[in-house]
């Protein structure tokens, strides 16, 4: 374990014993002695709706017996990944909690240079030294999981997920367990990096041990959605979709495998819906071998579930293999559900489930539906490559040019951003609250503005995604289950900085007085 891990967990204490307040109300013996947070990785919040009468597990008990915020948003600009489960987690803005994309550009030497959310030179892995190191060292701010810790130094803190910018920063400054499935770099299941440990559990190395018959043998992915549903999802076949040829079921490694190493299996796996079900056995061995909620104290567990967002970037979010891939995570949602009233016990546990971002429909999709709708060609990238290296010192004018460009809506300046006048528009303040001085975002980072692109546009020739400060981006679910929580569908609106503090104060869990977020009435 690192010597920064160390320090970090040690610094916590006196920082939230001095600025938190006390949260919730349930006697202790009412309380839960287990936090759950899901993250369901591009679940925009419409689709749980459009679908909900076909699901008959873990998704329809959340929507049944707890509940729901169907309007709910993310209130930041930089709609990704990293950024977007940090603030589930942190109940800051990115502004604040630090990671304000998956990567950014820092400015070294006079150099600009990219720097991963989660990367850490000092954190090698476990599985491979050679591959990058990992940690949160670049996480300015304490979430849900050091809020945990704080309350009683013997609870434990557990995040899980395919990705580590999901695990990790879900996980906190001081988390004692945390592990992801790097399946495209080689990996041959979970690992974790020495700013947690030094070495993986046995349990760990056994639930990778039996990955070998489930995940690496589940080389073909067919539709399973009942032949009465498919009409609900768009049709099976769409040019822009995937590789553009192996676009239809089934989906078979043997035919979109590049090669038939590892690695590019791993890189297969990860566009399956195989991979969640990973994540949640590697969950359910927590609970047992951890005994997560089961020993006294309030234990936190935050899952990052990615399928869904590899699956959407590659197919859209109403295309047949989202909708199969929405059915099979309800699926093993219900059971993970089932085993958490087995394990930690009923009425002992609490889930608050959400997305770190949305996603735009498939461009071809919006246009045949009357929406707008615009993929970026090569030229047009190239001519605005041209405009960036000509005006790179003048971003005021760069900005003017930029606008006169069709598919722009508006430019931004970092000047603007940062100035003390009030914001002009909605957009503006989403700007700002994704905007870390020294950490640049976007295809214009280090000249100083930010693009808005028309809405409906898409800078790629396939797929669709996501990343920009528009609801379909921004709009998550928010379920809530547990003790204390009233069921039913509420109608105020909801921020994703409310989760963690809405968690916390169902656990009795005090939090920092300065958050963005305040606790939901449950």
């Amino acid at each position: 374990m690192s010597l920064l891990r160390l320090a970090t967990a040690a610094s916590l204490l006196p920082l939230l014993a001095a600025g938190c307040q006390g949260v919730g109300d349930a006697p202790p013996e009412e309380r839960p002695s287990l936090i759950v947070l899901v993250s369901v990785d591009q679940l925009r919040g419409d689709l749980l709706a459009e679908y909900g009468d076909l699901f008959t597990g873990g998704l329809r008990r959340l929507l049944d017996q707890g509940a729901s915020w169907p309007n709910t948003t993310h209130d930041h600009s930089e709609t990704s990944t990293a950024p977007g489960h940090t603030t589930l987690a942190t109940a800051v803005y990115p502004s604040r909690h630090g990671i304000t994309g998956n990567s950014w550009f820092k400015e070294v030497g006079g150099q600009w240079r990219s720097v991963y959310a989660v990367e850490d030179s000092l954190s090698p892995l476990l599985a491979d030294p050679e591959l990058p190191g990992r940690s949160p060292a670049n996480l300015y701010r304490e979430g849900l999981g050091d809020w945990v810790k704080q309350a009683d130094p013997s609870a434990l803190a557990v995040a899980v997920s395919r990705k580590d910018r999901a695990s990790i920063t879900m996980g906190g400054l001081a988390a004692d367990h945390v592990y992801w499935l790097a399946l495209g770099a080689g990996v041959q299941g979970f690992t974790t990096s020495t700013y947690y440990s030094d070495e993986l559990p046995a349990w760990v190395t056994r639930v990778n041990s039996s990955l070998e018959s489930t995940l690496w043998a589940d080389t073909l992915w067919q539709n399973e959605i009942p032949e009465g549903d498919r009409a609900r999802a768009r049709g099976d076949a769409l040019e822009t979709e995937g590789d553009g040829v192996h676009v239809t079921f089934p989906h078979r490694a043997s035919a979109e495998a590049r090669d038939t190493t590892r690695r590019s299996l791993g890189r297969w796996l990860e566009g399956t819906p195989s991979q969640d079900v990973a994540v949640f056995q590697l969950a359910e061995a927590a609970l047992t071998e951890l005994q997560l909620g089961q020993r006294g104290s309030v234990d936190y567990l935050a899952l990052g579930l990615s399928a869904t967002d590899a699956i959407g970037h590659a197919y859209g979010p109403r295309s047949q293999e989202q909708l199969d891939n929405l059915l099979r995570l309800d699926r093993e949602l219900g059971a993970f559900l089932n085993a958490l009233d087995e394990i930690v016990g009923t009425r002992r546990w609490v889930v608050a489930l959400s997305a770190d971002h949305g996603v735009v429909d498939m461009v071809e999709a919006r246009n045949a539906a009357g929406l707008p709708g615009h993929r970026i060609t090569s030229d047009e990238q190239l001519q605005m490559r041209s405009l960036a290296a000509d005006l790179r010192d003048n971003p005021a004018a760069l900005a003017l040019a930029l606008e006169e460009l069709p598919f722009v809506a508006d430019v931004l300046t970092l000047d603007e951003v940062r100035s003390a006048a009030p914001a002009t528009d909605s957009f503006m303040t989403l700007f700002r609250n994704s905007d870390v001085e020294g950490r640049g975002v976007g295809p214009f980072a280090g000249i100083d503005v930010l693009v808005r692109f028309e809405e409906g546009t898409y800078g790629s020739p396939r797929g669709t995604g996501h990343g920009t400060p528009y609801y379909y981006d921004r709009s998550v679910p928010f379920l809530l289950l547990g003790p204390g929580v009233t069921p039913g569908v509420r109608s105020d609106r909801a921020a994703t900085v409310d989760i963690a503090p809405t968690l916390a104060a169902l656990g009795g869990i005090s939090v920092p007085d300065d958050l963005n977020g305040t606790a939901r009435e449950p």
